[in-house]
C-alpha cells in the first residue's frame, strides 16, 4: 500500500500526478489502458542512471507530470509490472534533484506503493510540479517533452517558454480586477456587485478550441465547463447553472449569461439583481460579474439597509475555481492560477446572513472589498474551498465574525 500518511491517494489517472494507493490499482490502470507514456508521464522498467534520471525529471517540470519506476513495456505502449528494489532510491532521486545535477534543483514529490507479494519492492511515482524555473537543464542543455518524449529545447523555446512563465503578482491581478469593475454594465448600481478574475499563470499549450466540438459549443460547454460540482445550484438567484443562463460566443472566447445580450448589453426590461455573466475565454481564462452581491431590503427589521449576500459571493466565488480546474484538465494546464476578487458598493452594508439571525450586525466600513490570490491547480481540485476562503476570508470576517459555510 502507499506510504503512511501519504495524502496523494486516489488521484485521478487523467491528472498528471494520479498516485494509486496500492499494487491493484496500478493493474487495473494498466488493464484499462490508463497508464501511458505522453506529454505529462514518463514510464520506465527502473531508475536509469543519475544523468538520464535528471534528464527525464526536468523534462517534466515544464508544464508538471510523473515519472514512473516499475513498470516494463509491454508491446503497443502498453506496460506491466515490473516491481523494483525500493531501498535507497527515494534518497537517491532526492539527491539527483536537488544535489546539483538538475540546474537549478527541483523539489519533487515521490510516492512509493509497495508490491502485495513483497513490501521490500514496489513502484515509485515521482511527482514533478509546474516549475517556475522551468526550463531547467541537466548536462549543459534544457529540457523539455514533446507529447511522448523528452528532447533537449532549442534557445527559441527556451525563449518562449521564459517569457510565458511572467507570474501574476498582485499589481497584475489588481489591474486585471480593476477593467473588469470598470466593465460593469450598470453604471449607476443600486447595490453591491460580484467580479472574480481567474487567470493561469502561462497560457496554456492548448486551447479549448483544440479539444472542444467547434459545431457544438455550447453543450460542450455547459457539459465540460460547468461539468461536476460547478453545475450546482444554489439557493440564490440569479447563478451560473443549466437552466438560468444561455451560452454566447464572445470575442476571444463564450459567455453564460443571464440579463445580458450576445454584446454584453443589458437586456431590455432585465433587473440588476438578476443579471449574471461568465466569460470563458478560448484560452480558459475566466470573468465572472455579478449584479447582485447585494442589495437594499426593507422589512420589519430593517429599513432601507443595505445587505450583502454572502453565500451567493462564496458560492458563485466557489464556482469559478471549479470552472477553472474543470477547463485546466481540458487543455491540459496544470499550473498555478492567479485569482482576484472585487465586491463593489458595500459601504454602510451589512450581513444578510446576520439580518437572518435577527442580530444587528457591522456596517462594512469601506466602499469597495478587493483581494486576490495565488494558486496551483492541485489546490483548486483538491481544496477549492481553501481558494475561497484565500480570496474572501477576510471579508467574511469583517461582516459576521466568518459565520457563513461557503456553499457547495
Amino acid at each position: 500500500m502507499a506510504d503512511e500518511g501519504n495524502p496523494q491517494t486516489n488521484r485521478k489517472p487523467e491528472t498528471p500526478w494520479w498516485t494509486p494507493s496500492s499494487e491493484a490499482e496500478i493493474a487495473d490502470a494498466l488493464r484499462d489502458g490508463i497508464i501511458r507514456e505522453d506529454h505529462y508521464r514518463e514510464v520506465k522498467r527502473e531508475a536509469p542512471e543519475p544523468e538520464r534520471l535528471a534528464r527525464a525529471i526536468a523534462s517534466l517540470a515544464v508544464d508538471g507530470g510523473t515519472l514512473i519506476l516499475g513498470l516494463a513495456e509491454s508491446g503497443a505502449g502498453n506496460f506491466a509490472l515490473h516491481p523494483i528494489p525500493l531501498k535507497g532510491e527515494r534518497e537517491r532521486i532526492e539527491q539527483i534533484c536537488l544535489g546539483g545535477r538538475i540546474d537549478p534543483p527541483l523539489h519533487v514529490r515521490i510516492e512509493t506503493v509497495r508490491s502485495a507479494s513483497d513490501p521490500d519492492v514496489g513502484y515509485l511515482f515521482v511527482a514533478v510540479p509546474v516549475s517556475p524555473s522551468a526550463p531547467h537543464m541537466v548536462g549543459g542543455k534544457y529540457w523539455g517533452r514533446s507529447d511522448a518524449t523528452k528532447y533537449a529545447l532549442s534557445d527559441s523555446e527556451v525563449r518562449r517558454i521564459h517569457d510565458q512563465a511572467q507570474a501574476l503578482d498582485g499589481e497584475d491581478l489588481s489591474s486585471l480586477l480593476g477593467i473588469e469593475i470598470r466593465r460593469d454594465p450598470w453604471k449607476n448600481p443600486a447595490g453591491s456587485h460580484l467580479f472574480v478574475v481567474a487567470e493561469p499563470f502561462r497560457k496554456p499549450r492548448r486551447s479549448l478550441v483544440d479539444v472542444m466540438d467547434e459545431d457544438d459549443w455550447g453543450p460542450w460547454l455547459y457539459d465540460h465547463a460547468l461539468g461536476g460540482e460547478a453545475r450546482k445550484d444554489f439557493k440564490f438567484a440569479p447563478a451560473v447553472t443549466r437552466g438560468t443562463t444561455r451560452v454566447f460566443r464572445r470575442a476571444g472566447g463564450w459567455a453564460f449569461s443571464s440579463g445580458l445580450t450576445e454584446d454584453r448589453v443589458l437586456e431590455e426590461g432585465t433587473r440588476e439583481q438578476y443579471t449574471i455573466d461568465l466569460e470563458v475565454s478560448e484560452h480558459a481564462s475566466l470573468r465572472l460579474y455579478c449584479g447582485r452581491a447585494g442589495e437594499r431590503i426593507s422589512d420589519s427589521y430593517l429599513t432601507d439597509q443595505p445587505v450583502i449576500f454572502e453565500e451567493l459571493i462564496l458560492g458563485e466565488t466557489r464556482r469559478v475555481v471549479l470552472v477553472a480546474a474543470n477547463l485546466a484538465r481540458e487543455v491540459g494546464y496544470f499550473g498555478s492560477w492567479g485569482f482576484a476578487v472585487g465586491v463593489t458598493n458595500t459601504k454602510g452594508a451589512v450581513s444578510y446572513w446576520s439580518r437572518m439571525l435577527l442580530t444587528p450586525g457591522r456596517r462594512y466600513s469601506e466602499q469597495a472589498y478587493m483581494n486576490g490570490a495565488v494558486t496551483t491547480f492541485e489546490e483548486m481540485e483538491q481544496d477549492p474551498n481553501a481558494v475561497v476562503r484565500s480570496l474572501l476570508g477576510m471579508f467574511n470576517r469583517a461582516l459576521n465574525d466568518d459565520m457563513v459555510p461557503i456553499p457547495h
